[in-house]
């Protein structure tokens, strides 16, 4: 079952975020390869597989199965 009280309590922030959303033309996103855990944005697909192909490049670097 669902535990008594909230799970978590959204940062005023991010409740903004939501209610103000920021406009931009991005689609697609992905991991950056450095590993800083922030993520890169694309407004189309070939700029995405750029992307995500940088990212699985540093994957595959690093000996990580797929």
């Amino acid at each position: 079952g669902l535990p008594p009280g909230p799970i978590t309590t959204p940062y005023p922030q991010a409740l903004d975020a939501v209610l103000h959303p920021a406009h931009h033309k991005f689609v697609f996103f992905c991991a950056r390869p450095d590993g800083s855990g922030f993520s890169d944005f694309a407004e189309t697909f070939a700029a995405h597989k750029l992307n995500a192909h940088r990212y699985q490049h540093r994957l595959d670097s690093l000996g990580v199965k797929k």
